[in-house]
């Protein structure tokens, strides 16, 4: 009997070290992990892979249809892209700049929940049961975005391709929860374009 306990004890212990997910990397208002989000916060490639040295940060300089950009993904073992950080290039000084602003950070996996328990792709009817606060519900470019305070969540409108026009302005909040539209990233401090 004393074997049989001790087996059971053996794989209880081994199977709850083998989660995917890592819990304490979670986004909350002022942090995300060990990285402390304000706006006084800057970033630079050393920095973010001394604070997460199990994954691997890579970094661009892009240009968009906005001001060119500073842009960081970290990336686990697997290749998966966890999160992502966007600084504006707004000077010829922020070009060389050793360390940046975070404009937004974009959580891309469902790896990482937010303060509420909310992963990517999970529903709008689950995030506002989770979320005990006002919203508010808006469109981007391609895609709707709900939030308030600091974290913001945006939602894919492609399920509703059969149903309506797909161009986001087009979407209520009503038709949104009808269809359960799907959390596609979880933005800080602002919603994500």
């Amino acid at each position: 009997m004393k074997w049989c306990a001790l087996t059971v004890m053996v794989v209880v212990v081994t199977l709850a070290g083998c989660s995917d997910r890592d819990d304490s990397l979670t986004l909350s208002a002022d942090r995300l992990g060990p990285l402390q989000l304000s706006e006084q916060t800057r970033i630079s490639g050393p920095s973010l892979q001394a604070l997460f040295p199990a994954l691997q940060v890579h970094y661009q300089r892009a240009e968009g249809d906005s001001l060119a950009y500073h842009y960081y993904q970290l990336i686990n073992q697997q290749g998966e892209v966890l999160f992502s950080l966007t600084s504006f290039i707004e000077s010829a000084a922020d070009i060389q700049a050793e360390a940046v602003d975070i404009d937004l950070l974009q959580i891309h996996s469902a790896e990482i929940p937010d303060q509420y328990g909310i992963r990517v792709g999970e529903g709008i009817r689950s995030l506002v049961a989770k979320r005990d606060s006002k919203f508010r519900y808006g469109a981007a470019h391609h895609h709707n975005f709900i939030g308030g305070g600091k974290i913001w969540y945006s939602l894919s409108t492609q399920q509703l391709a059969a149903t309506v026009d797909i161009n986001p302005e087009q979407v209520s909040l009503e038709q949104a929860l009808e269809a359960d539209l799907k959390v596609t990233a979880i933005s800080w401090p602002e919603a994500g374009w």
